[in-house]
């Protein structure tokens, strides 16, 4: 079972692959091709999420369970908060790098004074998703408490 988990979103992720590659070749705009993409992205995720939140909240309770069974859907669902506060942390540094750093690199290019500013700009954009490792860590160094284990 844990075979289609993994193959169905790496097949998935290829034959989008396929299509974008298709579509660049017949001329259609970049910004519709990069729409699909995350589509494609956004379907894959779900479906994993999905198919692991119901594995680990339906499973029988063995002697190798992590939490009982009635503690399972909380567990799992601090572990879906802890993957999106570094995600969605990931997603906004790379939104802040994108317009900080070319900026910086052209006001490096007319005044080579400024580079220690331009770096404090990237510090600040990378520190987002330092943050978000922060709470994902506390997060899943706390879960068991949180959910009520401990």
């Amino acid at each position: 079972m844990s075979g289609v988990a993994f193959f169905a979103p790496v097949l998935f992720l290829f034959i989008s692959a396929i299509l974008c590659w298709f579509l660049l070749r017949r001329g259609v705009s970049k910004k519709t091709v990069m729409v699909s993409q995350l589509a494609s992205f956004a379907g894959v995720s779900v479906f994993t999420m999905i198919f692991f939140v119901n594995k680990i909240a339906f499973a029988e309770e063995t002697n190798l369970s992590v939490v009982p069974a009635d503690k399972a859907m909380p567990f799992a669902i601090g572990l879906i908060g802890a993957a999106l506060a570094v995600g969605l942390a990931a997603i906004a540094t790379g939104m802040a790098l994108s317009s900080a750093v070319p900026a910086a690199i052209a006001a490096m290019s007319e005044n080579e004074k400024v580079f220690g500013k331009s770096l404090v700009l990237a510090i600040f954009g990378e520190a987002i998703v330092l943050y978000g490792f922060t709470i994902a860590f506390f997060i899943l160094n706390n879960l068991k408490f949180l959910v009520g284990v401990a």
